[in-house]
Parts: C-alpha cells; structure tokens; sequence
C-alpha cells in the first residue's frame, strides 16, 4: 500500500512539474520577443558632407556651382546635427541596453546617460503587433519629470517610419523625421521637417537620401519656409560630379540645374538647363 502511495504522490508530482512547465512555456510565447531597436541612421542625418575642394571655394569663375553647393550641404549638415544631437545621444544609448518585458507586447528600455553635463533618465517603451512597431521616450531630468520626448513609429521590416519630436517649454511638437531604409544595401532617406505649431519655419524641412537612382547617388533638398526659398543639390558619391537647382541664390535666379563635372568645374548639363 505504501508503495502503491509513493507511485501516486511521484505521478502526482510529475503532473504538477509538467502543466508547470506548459504554462510557463505558454506564457513566454505570449510575451514574445522585444521590438529590434530602429538603427541610427533612422533617426540621424549623420556626416553628409560634399568633398572639400579649397580651390574651388576660393575660385568665383569656373568653380561657380560646385563652390555654391558644397558650403550649404556643410551648412546644413552642421545644423541638423546640432539640433539632434542630443535626442541622438540618447537615442544611441539605447542601441546598448537589453529591454525588460513591461506588459502585453510592450517592452521597456530604461536607463540613465549623461550628455553635455545633463543626466538624464530614460524610459524607452517599444509596442509591436503583426504589422507595425510603436515607440515612446519618456524622459526626466531636472524639471521634467517623465516628459514624452518622442513617439515614433514603423513597419515591422523597418524599411521605413516616423518619429515626432516635443518640445518641453511649448509643449508641442517641434520636429518631424520620416525616414526610409533599404536593408539589403543599406542606404535610405531621412527628412526633417519643422512642425512647430504658428512657427515661422512651419513647413520648412532639410531632406538628405542616398539611394536615389541615376546619374547621382546623393541627394540634399532645403525648403527654408520664411523665405520661400528651395534648393535642390545631386551629387555622385564616388565621382563627385553633381549639379544644384537654387532659384532665389545670388548666383544662378534661375529654374535650371547648374552642373559641374569630376574636376568640379562647371560644366553644361547636358540638355538639362544650366552650365
């Protein structure tokens, strides 16, 4: 009889073990795995910069177009990294963290780093279904207490998304980025674009991508709102031959592209308008 019990209380106790098992099994497919973070480059313009060509800055006769091109792709690369350079650092500090499940399909980034003196505490939550991946960053530092810095958002394969950008003293949003990636080669497109509510620059964006097809690689379009001014630059990433479109410059007041060759001397289009 005591043995008949034994076998009952071990059969008992491997019954027990298993639905344990099944259930924490079942629980783990529930949860899933984490969202993969989007790749910096989905978030940041990066060094963008033309080839330098001094001679060609100094020189206002045959190096016109090339020397009008290069300082505003400078310009503006300097300018779009200043202005993200600290939601990229923090951005980028999330790239090293391991996530923790929150709930449902959520899963939680958190995390303190410190940029240009200031600590910041981070809480990066990541949502994923079938379809789409959605992101928010809370942070705190100082006064702000858990201020949602960003959301964002993109396809499951993140070849392309979107993130929005707050700003603390105005709370609202300030800034658009819509980026695209093609992983295979990985090249893409990001644009930033001003959405400060009854701003000036309200409308106004900076517009870079690598994977145009045709004769040029690399792309930079500004749309400087106040002013109504665009300007379209194509350059080849290797050759360095390009051409720009800049109607309101000093130097063209024209609707045509104004090329220059390998050498960076300016050069006819080849049909195209300009020279």
């Amino acid at each position: 009889m005591k043995i008949y019990l034994k076998k009952i209380s071990l059969l008992m106790m491997l019954i027990v073990f298993s639905t344990t098992l099944f259930i924490s099994s079942c629980k783990k497919d529930e949860i899933g795995t984490p969202p993969d973070l989007p790749p910096q480059d989905a978030f940041d313009m990066g060094d963008n910069k033309m080839p330098e060509n001094t001679k060609a800055l100094l020189d206002s006769k045959s190096y016109i177009n090339f020397g009008v091109s290069a300082p505003q792709v400078a310009a503006w690369t300097v300018i779009s990294s200043v202005i993200m350079s600290i939601p990229t650092a923090v951005y980028v500090e999330a790239l090293k963290q391991e996530p923790q499940h929150h709930s449902g399909t959520t899963w939680l980034w958190e995390y303190s780093v410190t940029v240009l003196f200031t600590k910041y505490t981070v809480q990066l939550y990541g949502t994923k279904d079938d379809t789409e991946v959605t992101w928010e960053m809370k942070i705190s530092a100082g006064e702000m207490q858990e201020f949602t810095w960003y959301t964002g958002k993109h396809n499951i394969n993140a070849t392309e998304g979107q993130w929005i950008i707050y700003g603390y003293e105005k709370n609202c949003e300030i800034l658009q980025i819509d980026w695209t990636r093609n992983n295979e080669n990985n090249t893409g497109t990001i644009k930033y674009t001003n959405i400060e509510p009854e701003g000036n620059e309200n409308g106004g964006y900076i517009y870079f991508g690598n994977d145009q097809s045709g004769e040029y690689d690399a792309f930079y379009k500004i749309y400087v709102k106040s002013l109504e001014h665009s300007t379209e630059i194509e350059w080849d990433s290797e050759f360095y031959n390009g051409r720009i479109k800049a109607q309101h410059s000093i130097f063209f007041q024209d609707e045509v592209w104004h090329c220059w060759g390998t050498d960076f001397q300016d050069m006819d289009c080849d049909g195209t308008g300009g020279n």
